[in-house]
């Protein structure tokens, strides 16, 4: 990260609060991408013939995984969060 970076983050958050942060944003990233590249990969084919059949079925499945996407996402980065929180004191 850049100088310029950290002392804007600095002003906005403490140095720690900063660092946990970007730690947090960089996690959530990783396991987004890794739960939808799970989903297309397990759910793929099957989403895609109910896109096919059936519009509204797949809009309502589709508004319960990105739901689910954001519930379990928060639950686990939270969890990861203390961990990393407790191992760094």
């Amino acid at each position: 990260m850049s100088k310029g970076r950290q002392a804007a983050s600095a002003r906005f958050f403490g140095k720690e609060q900063a660092g946990a942060f970007f730690r947090e944003v960089v996690l959530y990233g990783f396991l987004m991408v890794a739960y939808v590249l799970g989903v297309l990969h397990f759910l793929g084919p099957s989403l895609k013939r109910i896109f096919d059949a059936h519009k509204v079925t797949y809009a309502v499945i589709a508004l319960g995984l990105i739901l689910t996407q954001g519930a379990l996402l928060e639950m686990v980065t939270r969890t990861l969060s203390q961990r990393f929180k407790r191992h760094s004191r």
